[in-house]
């Protein structure tokens, strides 16, 4: 079990409103188990 940003995953998050998916942590998500955090949104 890991920690990832969100973001990485492809939910639209960021301060902006857009992701920044990341295929390599898309992969990663097929073999290990990832929990989404969105440090922008967890700060406020």
């Amino acid at each position: 079990m890991k920690i990832c940003s969100a973001c990485l995953l492809g939910i639209n998050c960021r301060y902006d409103g857009t992701n920044t998916k990341n295929k390599k942590v898309i992969n990663l998500s097929k073999t290990e188990i990832l929990i989404p955090v969105c440090p922008e949104q967890l700060g406020g």
